[in-house]
């Protein structure tokens, strides 16, 4: 007779231990875990094993039932009501008030979603999650729901770009002062902090970090308990993730370490691997995700979208040149346009800017996506050349992640052309007034070019356009083009037009 194992099972804001775990569960691991059937291991597993002590932790995934069908020797531990007590101790630590509310009913909803507590579990409401669209105020709201909860808040953000755009955000929506929103970025600023004194510590609002700043120290250590000590001396009472559906791994990582509440902000919350967005929405099970059609019910689309069509004719030796084992290889058709083809790439764009986008010299504000830095360099000199030798008054730039922090949102601002890569400009980009975006980078990924397409902001009376530049010359790129026009263009488009260059 098998020996009857009795264990606790201790339910925390963000994660669950379950204490012994003496036997590997294959549903829990299982749903957790994404398997890679190229090199045979595992690429991420979103649960750790403390062989030390013979737990498991894993994030809220499972109910108490669930738990409790499991492992129905096991006590449930609720340990979120001292978590609850240590966040309320830590709040009102120094006021902010908001310098004006809600512009319209959507934002009126999603703070009644935010501030809304379950009678029948008032602590599920330590994990929240915002998925709304670009333009329908997620930095707002999210704002606003530390105000009005006198939260402490880290925000984490993957670009110092994005990061900058929430000091500016802040300081627009609160009477806070740039002196009072601390950016944690490498371990000299993680010191910085660790050496002030509690006074220094309190004068502080807001706290952004950047993901990799935590978890490469994570690495780099092999514990977690620096990043325990850094939230306990700043005293913060809430995550907040932005861009929730990049750095899956680093939110798990931040999650599972701490015992505080997390609020998740992001405009398509998925991820784009379909085996990685099955592990991400297991993660993500439990927790009420906001979206839009809930707000809006059917929204009315207002991108117009253009799609082009050309053949650069490759041969077979350099078609299968771009492909990899693992796929379609971006890089590779990238070197093959700028090495082999380029004069001809440029005609297509020249041809769509110049005798299409800006047609009688009227500007429209316009970002062009490449795939990789060598060609954009390259398209960015002779476009300069190109318009210095026609006399186009036009402010042309770069935006990379070379770009300069100082300079990030005054080139968004003022810049006529935007020269930029998918990498820096698919995520979390607010560039006012843009009202066109050239794509020639090849996706493959369905949820990648929905929030490409999201950059695009709607402006009230005017037409937004979003091109999409298609070699259909290579197999792979037609097979792409059909399934994103079937899949993307036909949901989101407010009008589609394909064209033959």
């Amino acid at each position: 007779m098998a020996e009857i194992v009795e264990g606790k099972i201790y339910l925390y804001p963000t994660r669950t231990i379950i204490e012994p775990y003496l036997e590997r569960n294959s549903r829990i691991e299982n749903s957790l875990s994404v398997w890679n059937e190229v090199t045979y291991s595992y690429d991420f597993q979103a649960f750790i094993k403390d062989s030390a002590n013979n737990r498991l932790i894993i994030p809220n995934t499972y109910t108490n039932y669930e738990l409790q069908s499991m492992y129905p020797n096991y006590k449930i531990v609720d340990e979120r009501k001292k978590c609850e007590d240590y966040m309320k101790a830590n709040k009102s630590i120094k006021e902010i008030k908001m310098n004006f509310g809600c512009r319209d009913e959507i934002q009126e909803k999603v703070m009644k979603y935010l501030n809304h507590s379950s009678k029948l579990d008032k602590y599920k409401s330590m994990q929240k999650y915002l998925g709304l669209d670009t333009g329908f105020g997620k930095t707002f709201c999210a704002v606003k729901y530390i105000v009005d909860n006198k939260e402490r808040p880290i925000i984490f953000v993957d670009q110092e770009s994005l990061a900058l755009q929430w000091k500016d955000r802040i300081t627009k929506y609160t009477d806070t002062k740039p002196d009072e929103i601390y950016y944690i970025s490498g371990k000299p600023s993680v010191d910085k902090l660790m050496n002030m004194s509690n006074e220094e510590i309190l004068n502080i609002k807001f706290f952004i970090c950047c993901y990799r700043t935590l978890t490469i120290n994570i690495k780099n250590t092999g514990s977690s308990s620096n990043i325990s000590d850094l939230f306990n001396k700043i005293r913060i009472t809430l995550k907040v993730f932005d861009e929730a559906h990049v750095e899956y791994v680093s939110i798990f990582k931040m999650d599972m370490i701490s015992n505080l509440k997390s609020l998740y902000l992001s405009a398509t919350p998925k991820r784009s691997d379909v085996k990685e967005d099955k592990v991400y929405q297991n993660i993500f099970k439990t927790v009420k995700i906001l979206k839009m059609e809930e707000l809006v019910g059917t929204k009315e689309n207002y991108h117009n979208i253009a799609v082009y069509k050309w053949n650069s004719k490759p041969n077979l030796l350099e078609e299968n040149a771009c492909s990899t084992k693992y796929g379609f290889s971006m890089a590779k058709y990238c070197s093959y346009l700028e090495n082999k083809k380029y004069d001809e790439f440029e005609e297509r764009i020249y041809k769509i800017l110049f005798e299409t986008i800006l047609a009688n010299r009227k500007k429209k504000k316009t970002a062009i996506l490449f795939g990789t830095l060598s060609l954009l360099d390259k398209f960015y000199d002779n476009l300069i050349q190109y318009c210095k030798d026609q006399n186009y008054k036009l402010v042309i730039n770069k935006f990379t992640g070379n770009t300069a922090k100082e300079d990030k949102l005054k080139i968004l601002d003022e810049t006529d052309i935007i020269i930029t890569t998918e990498k820096s400009f698919s995520k979390g980009m607010d560039v006012k007034n843009l009202k066109v975006l050239i794509n020639t980078v090849p996706f493959s990924s369905d949820t990648k070019l929905t929030q490409v397409v999201g950059r695009l902001r709607q402006i009230p009376g005017k037409n937004v356009i979003f091109v999409d530049l298609n070699d259909i010359g290579f197999g792979a790129i037609r097979n792409q083009l059909y399934s994103k026009t079937n899949k993307v263009y036909k949901k989101l488009n407010k009008n589609l037009f394909i064209y033959d260059i």
